[in-house]
Formats: structure tokens, C-alpha cells, sequence
């Protein structure tokens, strides 16, 4: 995102229109306005002129005024628009007025250029524009554009496979390894609720195919997804950084997922905690059996409510070491609030190993990318008491150097064995 001079700038995306021979548009873009105080802003834009007649050109446009009521979003500008922004770049560099519905902006066209590489080395080396700006350039050149176009992938990463995208959706089946050294890292009667969220990631990441931060995570589970359905990922791009999920087991729908995304470039910073390490003793509270899977420290002996995400290399495990290098990963952020709650709840509010707890939904929200090791810090945990289970209500703070980065919400129930036994039909 940018902040122009002209004005608050929210966010900036450019979205590539397909080209084909005549096309006289090669990208426009969209825009994010503050409701209440945006009267004017600033972004820049790369057109194309006519492909047998001219050559790219760069184009500063400024949002001039609002020439009715503000409305909070220009999701894509129309193609009488696009042919109006066109003939200021006919005319040649200098500024000019053009009218779009609600909206009077100002077209500067700075410079033309021989070709496309031409027009990012000059973004680059003579900052024109932020470099944010220019990397996401870079990454959204060969996605997010209308397209009837069908895409398919046999397989990507190790869970799904049978992808398809047309347009803003996409499908997949989601593949169910109980060989798997984290999702089965003990025997289960079920497919665990973090696989279905990293099925959706690997969607995601074939999908978008370029760099991007994963900033928020709502998942909702409304049944249990078994071992031996069919199982599909569906996805859906509402908007810019938007998208929707729906987990189906033979076509019934048994998790809803949403994941918000910035598409650029974030840069890493690595997290700052004390040592801590998790004794043996405490594993069993994590409800892991693999030491390496255990992705929190034991709590801090002056403040019990305080943990902290483990340092990768020092756990040992490959999988999320992977996974995190890679990119913001929501499935790593979600199970270290799990586990750090699974530890609260059995060291502090003294609930039985003997429990069952069922997640009935997860929120995730971050700022920025942080690796681990970072801290953990108990925000709220309340227990609601009722005749068959308790509801546990837990918030999470995500802090690294003293500073909150984020932060992970579970409501989950908590119910004794017989009552888990009743709820899986007696398995």
C-alpha cells in the first residue's frame, strides 16, 4: 500500500487485463478510499497504447474530486473509462481531465517505453513510484484478471491435488496422508480441522502464484470432516485480498474459511524471546506425542500466563520450518495459539487430560511477518459452564520485543469422553 500526497491513499492493486491482438489497455487498476475523509489521491498505473501503433506508457492519475456520493471502493474501471484514459495517452505526455462516473481524475502521462521490462527497470532504478507499488507489479502481471480461461494443475504441494481455477474461483480435492509426521501425529478418528486449513493455504498459494502476506484467518467448523469421504476445497475471491472457502465432504459443507491477504513483498523480521524450552513433563498438554511437534515453550515461571512459539531449528521440525521460510503461514499462527490454550487450560484452569476439546472456531489477525521464536501472551480466557460441556473463550496476544503484532481468538467446547462419544456416533 501507498500513501499519496494528494490525499489517504488506503491500498493500491493493480489487475492486469488479458491482452489480445487490438486490445488497447494493458492494465488499470484498483482503488480503496477512506469513506469519511478521502477527497482526493494519487496512484500510478501502467497502460499500453494500441499494440501496432505505439508503445507502453507510465501514468500518474490523480483522484481529483468526488463528483457525487462517496462510496468506499472503484473495483474496476469500465471500458469506456479505459478508452478515455487511452486518448489522453494518444495526446502525448502532459496532464489531462477525465470524468469516470463519480469520479474526476487527472491523467499525467510521464513517459512512454519500448517494452515491458523497460517500464519495471525504470520503476525500480528511478523510483518513480514506491517499490512496494512495483513489486506488486511484478507479482500480479500473470494473475487476478477476468478470465473465462480454465487453469489445472494435477497437484500442487503434498495435500491437494485435481486443481482447477476459472476466474475469481477455484476448486481442489484435499488428499488425507495419516502417514503424516504433524497432522497424524497420533492416531485420530477424524481429519483434524489444521489440515483442512493448510489445504486451503496450498490453494491459496497455487492460486495467487507470487508474493503475499497472509494479515487475518476466520475459520468456522460446523462438523467433524472424516477420513474416508470425498473431499473438495472451493474457493472464491470476493474481493481484492478477500477470499472465501467452503471445506465439502461428499458435497455437504463442514468448514468455513476466510483468508485476507496484502499482495506484496513483506520482508521478514526475525522474533527476539529468551530461551525457554518445554520440559516432558508438560508434552502431554500440548496433545502432541512428537517432541518436535510441540511448537510452544513451557510457560514462564514468574508469569504463568506467558509462553512463547519455538524456534524452529531448535524444535526440529522440518515441516513448518518449510512452511514458515517460506511465508506468513495462518496454519502455524493458529497452532501455536491452540497449543499455548491446551497448556493454559490443563496447567491453569485445571480442566482433565481426560477432556476432549473440540475447536468450534479460530480468528487470526497480524500486522506484519514475524518469525518464531516470538512471544505469547494470555489476553483473555473465560469458561462458560453448562450441563454437557463447558465453552472455553480464549484470546492470544502474538508480541515480539514487547510490541503486539497480532493476535489468535479459539472458542472451542470442552466435554468429557462420553459425551465425545456421543457426538461421533458412538466411535
Amino acid at each position: 500500500s501507498a500513501r499519496g500526497g494528494f490525499g489517504v491513499l488506503l491500498a493500491l492493486m493493480p489487475y492486469l487485463l488479458e491482452r489480445s491482438e487490438g486490445d488497447i489497455v494493458l492494465m488499470a487498476g484498483r482503488k480503496n478510499w477512506n469513506d469519511e475523509n478521502c477527497k482526493e489521491g494519487m496512484g500510478f498505473y501502467l497502460f499500453s497504447r494500441e499494440q501496432n501503433t505505439s508503445k507502453p506508457a507510465l501514468a500518474a492519475i490523480e483522484l481529483v474530486s468526488r463528483l457525487s456520493d462517496p462510496v468506499s471502493n472503484i473495483d474496476m474501471m469500465e471500458a469506456s473509462g479505459l478508452l478515455e484514459f487511452n486518448d489522453c495517452f494518444n495526446k502525448g505526455q502532459g496532464d489531462y481531465n477525465v470524468s469516470l462516473e463519480r469520479f474526476l481524475f487527472k491523467v499525467s502521462v510521464l513517459e512512454s517505453f519500448e517494452d515491458e521490462n523497460e517500464i519495471v527497470d525504470d520503476i525500480l532504478n528511478e523510483s518513480l513510484i514506491n517499490r512496494n507499488i512495483a513489486l506488486d507489479y511484478l507479482n500480479l502481471v500473470s494473475h487476478f484478471h477476468p478470465s473465462t480461461e480454465v487453469i489445472t494443475a494435477d497437484k500442487y504441494g503434498d495435500f491437494i491435488v485435481n486443481c482447477e481455477r476459472t476466474g475469481n474461483r477455484a476448486t481442489a480435492e484435499l488428499v488425507v496422508d495419516e502417514e503424516h509426521s504433524y497432522f497424524f501425529d497420533h492416531p485420530l478418528d477424524h481429519v483434524p480441522g489444521i489440515l483442512m486449513i493448510h489445504g486451503c493455504e496450498e490453494l491459496l498459494d497455487w492460486y495467487i502464484d507470487g508474493d503475499y502476506l497472509s494479515t487475518g484467518m476466520k475459520i468456522r467448523f460446523t462438523r467433524f470432516l472424516e477420513k474416508d469421504g470425498q473431499n473438495s476445497i472451493h474457493m472464491k475471491e470476493k474481493e481484492s485480498g478477500q477470499f472465501l472457502f467452503e471445506i465439502r465432504q461428499n458435497d455437504v459443507v463442514v468448514c468455513l474459511l476466510d483468508i485476507s491477504v496484502e499482495f506484496q513483498n513483506p520482508g521478514v523480521i526475525r522474533g527476539e524471546v529468551s530461551e525457554k524450552i518445554l520440559s516432558i513433563e508438560q508434552k502431554k498438554y500440548t496433545h502432541k506425542h512428537r517432541s518436535e511437534n510441540i511448537l510452544v515453550s513451557a510457560l514462564d515461571g514468574s508469569d504463568r500466563f506467558h509462553s512463547q512459539a519455538r524456534d524452529l531449528d531448535e524444535a526440529g521440525n522440518r515441516f513448518f520450518h518449510h512452511l514458515v521460510s517460506k511465508r506468513q503461514s495462518m496454519l502455524f499462527l493458529g497452532e501455536v495459539t491452540r497449543q499455548f490454550v491446551m497448556l493454559m487450560a490443563h496447567l491453569e484452569k485445571e480442566i482433565s487430560l481426560d477432556m476432549k476439546m473440540n475447536l468450534i472456531s479460530i480468528e487470526l489477525n497480524v500486522s506484519k511477518w514475524v518469525q518464531p521464536p516470538f512471544d505469547l501472551r494470555l489476553n483473555k480466557f473465560d469458561i462458560i459452564d453448562s450441563d454437557k460441556f463447558m465453552l472455553a473463550d480464549v484470546i492470544i496476544d502474538f508480541v515480539n520485543r514487547d510490541k503486539k503484532f497480532g493476535e489468535g481468538k479459539i472458542k472451542a467446547q470442552v466435554v468429557s469422553k462420553d459425551y465425545y462419544s456421543k457426538q461421533r456416533g458412538g466411535q
